[in-house]
């Protein structure tokens, strides 16, 4: 599996080289055109230079349109891989996938091609495409190694959609079934997905296929303690330590403890391999991790400030050391420490902790104009901050702004499903149904074993029209792919009480309410009993619910429809 490179296009210098350049193309277009009349057709150098110009401008969405021209009128396939690399790393998919076809047709052999249409593929939810081109990514079936499919699935997992990669990997596991790695890789994918009984099976075939694999034996111990069995995964792991007793293997004991809820015996243990080993930096990091999802953030920050004294892993520190500064209110503290982070996975969180910082401090105006500055300055990313762009015009009630960085962030990825369910909210909360439905209809199409997706159209549905029938439809996939999600069962409820379902209504909703007693809920299901004629019980879970939300506009609003 060869990875895609995380290309960049760099500047080439502005003020005298850019007014070089508009001179040289307003220069040579005139010329052009007086030499060759007013039916000249740029060629693939126009565009290219073209593009330039719109690079050095920050017009980055001309830049691709304009690196896509020129790779089209071009037979040279350095010309298609330009456009795809720059489509693909700065977010714009529609270009990557057309250039990359372009590029495939140019040179069908080069397995980097296929790795970049097998991720463009993976997230239109084409999953047949996305296995031909990752399955020619890979190369013969007898020169793959094991790191092959876990890079595969290392990709998909950055992707964010574990079921749909589930999907992708089961198809390689299942065709290179003598692979210990293709096992291992699906075993990796189910646990993220979190289907322990999968992960089990995978994790056991590749430890079959390879006994003396520490990473097949660790998956197992892993999947049998999201299966619940945790003796079965600490013995194992600890029968691994007796043979080869490894630092690596420690760590990973004591992670299984935490993980198990046994936080106390976990950093005890981290206390014994400190005394033997010293304070390593891995050391440092499990203690401050495990500390930190144990509520304990004085010594995770403790951990974290030793270990960035170390110079190892800065960005996670300043990154958690953030976090907690964060969660003790400290919010101009949590956004000095983020801004630290200058690259690596910590970088895009870091600028949303930022910004919501501002908003919690009460200047969401300087929130918005950190993500908008972080925009201009890493453009590669300027598509991860817009969703939190839009959220923050929408808390601020400026929601013809934020409909138009949802616009904006749908040029990037026209079929993203976060991006539609995003924008197609805000279009229901301003009252533009239609718009909305479309949206969510297209989420589903894009993403059609989407709960969310799913959910989001069939209460939609139910809410606002009388398609009940088709909402029901919606509303009953989404629950048989999430059967335990409460604002999936609350939707099923009110689904059943807009059919006029009564009894039906109210299992479903008291369900919810069990599961999640959120203010929208516990609308639904004061509603639902006050028709049926239990004025008392509904009265009681509103007055307890306006008690906790009191600013709730759903739970207000059925309130004083029903009892004015």
């Amino acid at each position: 599996m060869i990875k895609i490179l995380d290309t960049s296009f760099t500047a080439r210098g502005r003020g005298l080289a850019l007014a070089l350049m508009l001179l040289l193309v307003w220069g040579c277009a005139g010329d052009t055109a007086t030499r060759r009349g007013s039916n000249y057709v740029p060629d693939a150098s126009y565009h290219l230079l073209m593009a330039e110009i719109a690079l050095e401008r920050s017009e980055y969405l001309i830049a691709a349109q304009e690196y896509l021209r020129a790779a089209e009128e071009s037979a040279d396939p350095e010309m298609a891989r330009r456009s795809t690399e720059f489509a693909f790393n700065y977010g714009f998919d529609t270009y990557a996938l057309r250039s990359a076809g372009w590029w495939e047709k140019l040179d069908p052999e080069n397995p980097v091609i296929h790795s970049y249409l097998g991720r463009l593929y993976f997230r239109l939810n084409d999953l047949d495409r996305a296995y031909r081109h990752y399955d020619l990514a890979l190369g013969p079936e007898m020169e793959r190694v094991d790191a092959d499919f876990l890079i595969l699935a290392g990709d998909l997992a950055d992707e964010g959609e574990p079921r749909r990669a589930l999907r992708l990997v089961e198809r390689f596991a299942e065709a290179n079934s003598g692979a210990p790695g293709a096992w291992l890789a699906l075993a990796n994918t189910a646990m993220q997905a979190d289907e322990a009984e999968f992960a089990l099976k995978s994790a056991s075939r590749a430890f079959d296929l390879a006994p003396d694999w520490d990473q097949a034996q660790v998956a197992v111990a892993r999947a049998l303690l999201l299966s619940g069995e945790t003796d079965a995964a600490l013995d194992l792991v600890n029968g691994m330590l007796e043979a080869i007793p490894t630092l690596e293997l420690e760590l990973e004991y004591v992670r299984l403890l935490a993980a198990a809820g046994e936080a106390v015996s976990a950093i005890e243990r981290l206390d014994r391999l400190t005394l033997q080993y010293g304070e390593q930096p891995e050391i440092l990091r499990t203690r401050g991790i495990i500390s930190l999802q144990a509520g304990d953030q004085d010594t995770a920050w403790r951990d974290y400030s030793q270990l960035l004294s170390t110079g190892n892993n800065v960005s996670e520190s300043f990154y958690y050391l953030g976090r907690i500064a964060f969660e003790r209110e400290r919010y101009a503290q949590s956004a000095r420490l983020h801004a630290r982070i200058i690259s690596g996975r910590y970088l895009v969180p870091a600028q949303l902790s930022i910004s919501r910082a501002y908003a919690l401090l009460g200047d969401p105006e300087i929130g918005l104009n950190h993500l908008q500055e972080f925009a201009e300055l890493y453009p590669k990313h300027a598509i991860d901050v817009m969703p939190a762009e839009a959220r923050l015009l929408v808390s601020m009630d400026r929601p013809t702004e934020a409909l138009e960085v949802y616009d904006r962030a749908l040029l990037y990825k026209p079929d993203a499903e976060s991006l539609l369910l995003g924008r197609g909210s805000l279009f229901e909360s301003v009252g533009q149904l239609d718009e909305a439905i479309s949206d969510f209809r297209r989420a589903v199409d894009v993403a059609p074993e989407s709960a969310l997706a799913l959910n989001a159209l069939g209460y939609t549905l139910a809410n606002r029209t009388r398609r009940y029938r088709e909402a029901y439809r919606y509303t009953k996939r989404a629950l048989e792919l999430d059967p335990d999600n409460a604002a999936i069962i609350d939707s099923m409820g009110w689904v059943q009480y807009r059919r006029g379902r009564l009894p039906d209504a109210l299992k479903y909703l008291e369900r919810a309410y069990g599961l999640m007693p959120d203010p929208e809920i516990s609308a639904h299901l004061g509603e639902v009993l006050w028709v049926h004629g239990d004025l008392e019980a509904a009265g009681q879970i509103w007055d307890q619910a306006l008690q906790e939300h009191p600013d709730s506009p759903v739970l207000n609003e059925t309130v004083l429809r029903f009892n004015p």
